[in-house]
Parts: structure tokens; C-alpha cells; sequence
């Protein structure tokens, strides 16, 4: 013990702090280390209490533990095939405890980092902060990363080929889409394709891809354009360095025991995410985004060039638009610089402060910290990541909605379109005045200025002709070109006509022979078939029998035509188109009634991914709510006798139950009297209606008699 109380160490730290008078105090006690000294001794031995109360306080302060100056200790040699959720707070190997570290240990420099330079528990920290252990929540309007991850990072061998340098070069790219939201994922590193695609329980995406595929249908369309400036670094194998989470595994099996097993999927796939890439592009990105309205004939290469321009001339790489061909026009050019000139970049990866001067930007993704993730390659659902057998399970809960059908678009009259889907194409002919007459004839096949004629119609209002309106429908397979051509012989209109997609997988047309009967096909389908008038004088009847109904043969359909100039009859082109259920007998009734019209009759199946349901008959003037998609379709007839006979049949629909607001979307008439030599006595009409919306078929006899029948057959996927 040394001699003087104020040279220990508890002297010293009493006389620093005010209190010198008092060592002599602590020294005779036997303080004299500082760890010692105890709340109590100090207020045993200070005597004045203000002092005590401030000494008591730094004793507190200086017993706090203190942080260690070690390094945390780094993780162990991880062996190869070890998992770990890196969302952990503690990971843990051998026994041993560690954390994902919060920066890299690479020595930079001033050189972009290699991925091959990257040690294994280094790229533990990169999947943890670009987060490609996430899949994707599709829901939204932007694919979002859910509240767990479906991957568990494995530490890949040490020849395994679980990532490939991409540091070549930056990179200038495009993409185009019709709508805002799939141009929000592709910014998001989806291509065009999985942007809009449906994903298993997830009904908004399903809703995104058909709002996609309408809009894309347009003649007339607005164009979302994004263009990308990238910084690929590597790109990652995911099969090669992760696996399936055992915990979305275990919600999965968990989910199939509840009451009601795909709500509770619903919940676990939003938990998790719908879908997970196989491959994904680290690095960074800038994009530029840019819409805009154009027409069927501006193509999609054109819209690409032009962004990818703007993108070349906004970073500084164009001198006059190096991106552009040397064909292109001086004013896409200007267009392309205007875009550039009036868009921002947004940035993903690198440090996004720098986005507005790529030169400054484009250096900062060198640092592996700051990798995101900028393409997601070979989307596919988070379901696939499980075991065949729980797969299966999982997936006899997925209620398969049908994409709804989008809304008929309209046409307009000898302009050649091309369909992007299957589909029907339909017109709907009308007299305007008194001497109006004309035809209107549907024409389609592969050739990009169609002159295969399935269908047509006729009008004629003239005296006593009061043929006021006609009907055509036509079905149209994607891909190939369509056209109603128009001939107004004295005047009227094409009142509507209209493009309805109707994705069925049409198959190939097929000749079929009036009067023959042939047997049941192995596939559902239609049968279209058309009368032409030939010569002066020309007159028949065509209809269409199939088995249905408990009938051998039920007619579902008929049309007839007349020419003859001494009575002013010129009803010169008419058709039908009657669906055809699997299973059923058909036949193509022709009755030439004078001289030798033209008949043609086609068939065309539909593929296997939907079916038709059993023909069931509709009454007349009553309001009916489609719970499929459908066909509906009807026909008059008109008696003889020496009075004219004559009737309207229209078919009327309406985006609601109660069918207010209805559109008339087609109609035909009819007309047979023998006194004024007008011999028409039957026609059809034929619409597509969509699922939910309201319809009628709206009969009116204008004289008696007349007869009207009308059909329904729904389709379903199969």
C-alpha cells in the first residue's frame, strides 16, 4: 500500500473529480483501486452529498461494459452444399456463430472488383443485398419482394460454375409494351414475355397479361418504350448456389391441411412470392421510359430503335443517333433527341445519386456492395421449386380462371388487318334511305392482302324490297390478315363491324360439299358457309344441321339470296357461321330454288385447350346473363303465300345483368312473297358473348308468318 493516499489510483480519481480532501478517507478504508470502490463506500465517506450523488454517477458510467476492440470472428471455412438463411440474424456453422458482414473485406482500389475475386462468404453478403434469395409477389401494379425468401443460400463448390463474369462493356437495350403496368416490370428486369404472363394463384397477374394482349390488339395503341443503359457485373446460376427454403415448404404442406386449402395457399404464395427467376444479372442500370400513341403499321423494331436511341443520345454515346440504321429519317432522329432530352434516368444499382451524369454513375458499380439485380432470366412459379408430389397437391387448388375476354374492337371497312389472336371478325350491314343497296364480304387467309372469301351479306331497300339489313361472321386465326371489303352498289352502310379475340388455337380450314353428311369429328369447331348469287335470276337456301337437341339432325342456321333485276330483288351474297359441338354430325343443306348460285362451306376446329358445351336453345325477346363465354346464334324463316312475309331478328348485348344501355351488335331480316317475286325467306345472325355481360336476341315480325330460332353454345377451357 503506498504512503500517500492521493498517488493510488483511487486518490488520483477522487482529487480529478473535486473530492481531494476525502482521500485520506478512502485510503484508511483500504480503497485504493478504483474497482473496488462501491456506491455504499461513497456514501459512507464523502461528506458532502452533491459530490457523493456526481461520484456515485461516474462510478455507474465507467462499470458500463465495454464494447470489445476485437473483430467480430469471421465466419469458418464453409464446406460446399452448407444452407444458411441469410435473413437470420446469427448464422451458424461447426458450432460457431457469425453474422453476414455489412461491407466486403475486397481490397477495391481503384479497379471494378472481379466476381471471380469474390470469396465465398462474400458472396453471401452480395445474395443478401442485391436480395436474390426473394422471388416475387405479382399482385401489384410492380412486382414487389415479399416478406420471406423462398431461397436458402448453399455455398457452391469450388469448380462449380455457379456465376459467369460479365464485365465486358456497358450495354444500350430496349423493350416495348403496351401497357403501363407490364412496362413497370420489365423496368424491373422481367423481359415482355413473363411481364405479362399469369402465374398460379395470382389472379392480378392473370388480369395484367389479358389487359396486355387487348391493348396490344388495337389498331391504334399507345406504346410504353423503355430503354436501358447497363453495367452487367456477373450473373448468378441460382440452381448452383441456393435451394428451396424448408420454411416455404413446410407453409406449403401446412396450407394443404386447412379447410380451405387454396385460400391459405393464396396467402403462403403472397408470403413468399408467385415466382422465382433461375438466373439472374447483377450490376447496374439506367432506364428511360417513353409512350406514346401509334398505329398497326408502325412495328415494334421501329419503337426499340427509336428509345434505344434516346438512350444512347442521353449518356453521351450518339453523335446523331449512332443507334439508328442509315435509312432512318432525319425526324425519328430529332424525335429520338427530344425524348432523351425531356425523360429522366432511374436507377438500379451503383449509387443512385449519380443518376442524372451516367460518367459519374457508371464507375460506382464496380463496388460489389452496391450489385442489383437488373434481369430476372427464366421466371418460373415458386411451386416449381418443390417436390413433384407436394407440387401436384398444391396445385389441385389452383381454381383456373379463364382470361376474360376483351372487348370487341372496331373495324372499319376494306382495310387489311392482321389478327394477333384468334378471333371473330363480324359486320353488320344496313340500307340508310330508300335505293340503297349493298354487300359486304369477309375475306381471310395468310397473305397479307387476303382474297379468300368465308363470308358475306347483302342489303337493298327499293320499292318493294325491304331487305334493310344483313349479318356476316367470320372466324379469323391469329396470325393471319382478315378484311371486310365493302361495295356499296346504290349506297348504304356498314352500320358496325368489329374484331372479337377469342384465343381458341384455330386449326386449319377445311373444304367440306353441300349436301353431304358428315360423321362426328373428334374436335369441336364451326361451319362456315356462304351463297353468291352467279348469274341474273339466281336464287337459294343453305342451312345447317347437327346432332343436337335429341334430334338427328337439328337446324341451328340458314341464309338464302336472290338477284333477279325485272322485280328489283337484289339480295346478292349471304352466309352463316354455325359452332359445331365434338361428337356431332353436320351437314351443309343447299336448295337452289333457280339457276346455279355459288356455295361454300368451310370447317375449322378449335384446339384442345377449350371446349364447347351442348347446344341449348335461347327464347325469344328475354334477357339472359352469360355465365361462360359463348356463341350465340339464330335464324329466321319466312312462310309462303302471296302476302309478303317479313321479320327482323337482331342480337343486342350489354356490360352489365339487366342489359341497360344494350348495342345492337348485328341483325338480319327476311322477306318471301310470291306476289312481288322476293324469295328470301331465311337468314342468321351469329355474335360472340362474353362472360358476365347481359344479351337478347330481339325478334320483330313486320308480316306474318314468320319463325325465329335462336341457340347458345358456351366455351370453357377444357
Amino acid at each position: 500500500m503506498a504512503d500517500d493516499p492521493k498517488g493510488t489510483a483511487v486518490g488520483k480519481w477522487l482529487i480529478s473529480n473535486g473530492a481531494g480532501e476525502d482521500a485520506q478517507a478512502f485510503y484508511d478504508q483500504g480503497y485504493t483501486e478504483l474497482e473496488d470502490v462501491t456506491a455504499e463506500a461513497i456514501d459512507d465517506l464523502i461528506k458532502k452529498k452533491g459530490t457523493a450523488a456526481k461520484l456515485k454517477r461516474l462510478l455507474a458510467q465507467s462499470n458500463k461494459p465495454k464494447k470489445s476492440a476485437v473483430e467480430p470472428m469471421p465466419p469458418p471455412d464453409l464446406p460446399a452444399g452448407t444452407t444458411f438463411d441469410l435473413t437470420a440474424p446469427v448464422l451458424q456453422h461447426a458450432d460457431v456463430e457469425f453474422r453476414v458482414p455489412s461491407a466486403l473485406s475486397v481490397d477495391r482500389g481503384e479497379a471494378a472488383v472481379l466476381p471471380t475475386d469474390i470469396k465465398p462468404e462474400e458472396w453471401m453478403v452480395i445474395a443478401f443485398n442485391s436480395k436474390l434469395i426473394y422471388g416475387y409477389d405479382m399482385r401489384g401494379p410492380a412486382p414487389a419482394r415479399p416478406r420471406e425468401p423462398v431461397l436458402y443460400w448453399k455455398v457452391p463448390a469450388a469448380n462449380a460454375s455457379f456465376m459467369r463474369n460479365e464485365q465486358d462493356h456497358a450495354r444500350v437495350t430496349s423493350s416495348v409494351t403496351y401497357t403501363s403496368e407490364s412496362s413497370t416490370y420489365v423496368r424491373a428486369g422481367f423481359d415482355k414475355e413473363t411481364a405479362s404472363a399469369g402465374y398460379a394463384f395470382c389472379s392480378a397477374s392473370f388480369e395484367r397479361s389479358h389487359k396486355e394482349r387487348h391493348a396490344r390488339s388495337l389498331s391504334r395503341t399507345r406504346r410504353h418504350m423503355v430503354g436501358f443503359y447497363q453495367f452487367p457485373r456477373a450473373t448468378v446460376f441460382l440452381d448452383a448456389c441456393t435451394t428451396v427454403s424448408p420454411k416455404f415448404v413446410d407453409a406449403v404442406t401446412a396450407a394443404l391441411e386447412q379447410r380451405d386449402p387454396g385460400k391459405e395457399l393464396e396467402s403462403v404464395m403472397a408470403k413468399f412470392g408467385h415466382v422465382v427467376p433461375s438466373e439472374v444479372l447483377l450490376g447496374g442500370q439506367l432506364t428511360l421510359t417513353y409512350s406514346e400513341e401509334t398505329d398497326a403499321l408502325a412495328t415494334e423494331d421501329e419503337s426499340e430503335e427509336q428509345i434505344s436511341a434516346a438512350v444512347s443520345f442521353k449518356v453521351g454515346q450518339a453523335s446523331g443517333g449512332a443507334s439508328f440504321t442509315k435509312q432512318t429519317s432525319e425526324s425519328r432522329k430529332t424525335a429520338a433527341e427530344q425524348i432523351a432530352q425531356n425523360t429522366s434516368f432511374e436507377g438500379y444499382g451503383g449509387d443512385t445519386r449519380l443518376v442524372s451524369t451516367p460518367s459519374a454513375w457508371g464507375p460506382t458499380v464496380g463496388e460489389p456492395n452496391k450489385w442489383a439485380v437488373i434481369r430476372n432470366i427464366g421466371i418460373t412459379s415458386t411451386l416449381n421449386l418443390l417436390p413433384d408430389d407436394l407440387k401436384a397437391r398444391a396445385l389441385q387448388f389452383w381454381r383456373v380462371e379463364p382470361d376474360p375476354l376483351p372487348p370487341a374492337t372496331t373495324r372499319s371497312p376494306n382495310i387489311n388487318y392482321r389478327a394477333t389472336t384468334d378471333g371473330f371478325v363480324s359486320a353488320h350491314l344496313r340500307v340508310n334511305v330508300e335505293n340503297d343497296g349493298s354487300e359486304v364480304y369477309g375475306l381471310t387467309d395468310s397473305a397479307s392482302d387476303p382474297k379468300t372469301c368465308r363470308a358475306s351479306a347483302g342489303c337493298h331497300w327499293y320499292k318493294d324490297e325491304h331487305m334493310w339489313s344483313g349479318s356476316l361472321f367470320m372466324p379469323v386465326r391469329a396470325k393471319e390478315y382478315y378484311n371486310l371489303s365493302f361495295t356499296p352498289r346504290w349506297g348504304g352502310s356498314v352500320a358496325a363491324a368489329y374484331f372479337q379475340s377469342f384465343p381458341l388455337a384455330l386449326g386449319e380450314w377445311e373444304r367440306l360439299e353441300p349436301n353431304i353428311r358428315y360423321p362426328k369429328r373428334e374436335q369441336d369447331g364451326f361451319v362456315v358457309a356462304r351463297l353468291q348469287h352467279a348469274q341474273d335470276g339466281n336464287r337459294g337456301n343453305i342451312s345447317g344441321r347437327q346432332s343436337a337437341l335429341g334430334q338427328d339432325l337439328a337446324q341451328c342456321v340458314a341464309s338464302s339470296i336472290h338477284w333477279y333485276d325485272h322485280s328489283d330483288t337484289c339480295i346478292a351474297a349471304e352466309s352463316f357461321c354455325m359452332p359445331v359441338v365434338k361428337g356431332s354430325d353436320f351437314i351443309v343443306d343447299f336448295v337452289p330454288t333457280y339457276g346455279n348460285p355459288l356455295v361454300e362451306a368451310y370447317w375449322i376446329p378449335i384446339g384442345a385447350s377449350n371446349k364447347m358445351l351442348p347446344l341449348e336453345r335461347r327464347e325469344i325477346n328475354k334477357i339472359n346473363v352469360a355465365d361462360t363465354n359463348g356463341i350465340l346464334f339464330g335464324y329466321l324463316n319466312a312462310g309462303g303465300g302471296s302476302d309478303s312475309a317479313e321479320g327482323t331478328l337482331s342480337l343486342t348485348v350489354a356490360e352489365n345483368e339487366d342489359l341497360k344501355n344494350p348495342v345492337t351488335v348485328t341483325g338480319t331480316n327476311v322477306q318471301y312473297c310470291e306476289r312481288y317475286n322476293k324469295f328470301i325467306p331465311c337468314n342468321s345472325v351469329t355474335a360472340v358473348v362474353r362472360k358476365g355481360t347481359s344479351y337478347r336476341a330481339v325478334f320483330k315480325v313486320d308480316a306474318a308468318p314468320v319463325t325465329a330460332v335462336v341457340s347458345w353454345v358456351g366455351i370453357v377451357p377444357a
